[in-house]
């Protein structure tokens, strides 16, 4: 209470990094391969020039809150992540309970880091599926409008339904447009069977703030990140800690 709130939606985006311009007879050199942090706002500029894909400084004065929604749209492949893809943030300098709020994933802490939105399918090698799972996504069968508190969706294939107390988002994948919300009934009931057309009705325990094309993404693949600035410890070093090996060196 009291504390300046600045809020940021952030993706994890798998896009060509130019690392130099070009030099004489030179090409650029671009990372096609890139791996990066974007703001809500920054995200399709960046995608469309290799120039604009630069880390990104997050900046908040002493006794804000610095409010962090964090979506990934890094899926998964055969070389980068083996079929395994998963990203967090984790800051440098922090006070934190390392159960809950350091981008920890390991040990008895709660899985603190998520997969991709974006993702729909997956490798499948006789009859299973290569490494982790399909994500937790699904798409809107059918437009809603403000205040609404039902959607009807179609889970991805292969993947595990959302259940009742899930946090979820509608619209993540729309800029200052996202409805996150807690589910108070979902139809037909998973826990008895998964539906075979993968189609559920959900019901919320409030209604919606935005209106929702049909065909948007509903995932519960986010992380909620709150940092209290109560100390000016001036340049802050945060990154990805949950697959540093192959994020690191591309840039996340």
């Amino acid at each position: 209470p009291g504390a300046g709130r600045k809020q940021y939606n952030l993706h994890f985006i798998n896009t060509p990094i130019q690392l130099s311009d070009a030099i004489g007879k030179e090409p650029p050199l671009i990372d096609k391969y890139g791996l990066i942090y974007v703001i809500d706002e920054d995200m399709a500029a960046v995608k469309a020039d290799p120039k604009k894909a630069i880390p990104l400084v997050i900046r908040a004065n002493v006794y804000d809150c610095v409010d962090v929604l964090l979506t990934s749209e890094w899926n998964d492949d055969d070389f980068t992540n083996f079929q395994m893809s998963k990203i967090n943030i984790h800051p440098h300098f922090f006070q934190f309970d390392n159960q809950a709020s350091d981008g920890v994933i390991t040990g008895m802490s709660y899985d603190q880091s998520m997969r991709s939105y974006v993702q729909f399918d997956k490798k499948m090698k006789d009859g299973h599926h290569v490494g982790l799972p399909v994500p937790m996504n699904a798409k809107l069968l059918k437009a809603t409008k403000p205040g609404d508190t039902t959607v009807e969706i179609e889970m991805a294939h292969h993947s595990t339904p959302f259940h009742v107390g899930a946090d979820i988002i509608v619209g993540i994948e729309v800029p200052n447009g996202k409805d996150a919300r807690w589910i108070k009934s979902i139809t037909p009931d998973p826990n008895k069977g998964f539906a075979k057309d993968h189609k559920y009705k959900i019901t919320f325990t409030e209604g919606m703030t935005h209106a929702h094309k049909a065909g948007q993404i509903v995932s519960t693949e986010y992380v909620r990140y709150r940092w209290w600035v109560d100390v000016d410890v001036g340049l802050v070093f945060w990154h990805d800690h949950a697959f540093g090996a192959t994020t690191w060196p591309h840039g996340g």
